[in-house]
């Protein structure tokens, strides 16, 4: 269980420091925060427990810092709020211990060597042994390797590629060199040129489906990219075999992949169980009973 906050940690703004007992509503936090208070963060970890204004004070933070857009701030920190809010309720650290991670000295004190005791074995370590490279009469094979195809659903040839947000390259037909994600056309066009290539024989596909506009996926949006595009690598290269594997960018929010106890919504499950129905052609029951491992 998460150790309780000491009381020293619970405090409110008071001329310019995070200290004291009460509570400042948010008109008063962003207020202190445009005449140079410390970092607001030190402020809501230590202070509050309510989901909604923290959400709203660290659009607000990421806003005033120019971090992103204000429209994609809010998105991002809705989107984000309530794994982050779970990880926090969860943490062995105290309030200030995560402040001084996040923000650093100005809010807190964390230490990454303070709780860590590994005693090591007695036995020496083993001389390396350098590997002997195959002889040159050995057996070859030709491999594919595909990875980071990052499908833009909202491509627009012939649009604005210069935007404010992180994304928005939606431009030259085939792509952009900018803020630029991939129209399906392009992707399918690059499969089918590989169709015709000399024969390989297999695939390994290592994720990262979706595009960068991570503040406003979805989980349908997400579920589209993986079956789209697993659709479009059984057509055009079939019949070889696939080796396929998850990249942080399937998720959503991005990078959330929840460990095992955690049930419910806020789990992997939907993800995981569209993978291994989308996949299953490919791998064997083994490899598909490690993709669902985590799964009820």
């Amino acid at each position: 269980e998460p150790r309780p906050a000491p009381a020293a940690s619970r405090g409110v703004i008071s001329r310019g420091r995070c200290k004291g007992e009460g509570s400042l509503g948010e008109p008063d936090l962003l207020s202190e925060l445009g005449r140079g208070a410390p970092p607001l963060h030190c402020c809501v970890l230590q202070m509050q427990t309510n989901e909604d204004l923290i959400g709203r004070l660290a659009a607000s933070v990421c806003t005033e810092l120019r971090l992103a857009p204000r429209e994609v701030c809010q998105a991002a920190v809705q989107l984000f709020e309530k794994d982050m809010v779970s990880a926090w309720a969860r943490s062995v650290l105290r309030p200030a211990e995560i402040c001084g991670l996040l923000v650093g000295t100005s809010c807190g004190h964390w230490d990454i060597f303070s709780a860590w005791n590994v005693t090591l074995p007695d036995t020496p370590k083993p001389p390396p042994v350098p590997p002997t490279p195959p002889p040159p009469s050995a057996p070859t094979a030709r491999l594919l390797f595909l990875t980071d195809l990052h499908w833009d659903q909202a491509y627009t040839p012939g649009s604005d590629p210069a935007c404010k947000e992180p994304l928005c390259c939606r431009g030259g037909y085939w792509g952009e060199y900018s803020k630029c994600d991939l129209p399906l056309h392009t992707i399918e066009n690059l499969l089918q040129h590989l169709a015709r290539a000399p024969p390989f024989q297999l695939v390994y596909w290592t994720g990262d489906l979706p595009a960068h506009n991570v503040w406003q996926q979805s989980r349908a949006d997400q579920l589209r990219a993986l079956r789209t595009l697993t659709a479009l690598l059984r057509k055009h290269l079939a019949p070889l075999p696939v080796y396929p594997a998850v990249g942080n960018h399937e998720a959503v929010p991005v990078n959330g992949f929840p460990p095992p106890y955690v049930q419910g919504n806020q789990s992997s499950a939907w993800l995981y169980h569209a993978m291994a129905d989308a996949w299953q052609e490919w791998l064997p029951p083994p490899a598909l009973e490690t993709l669902s491992w985590c799964l009820p």
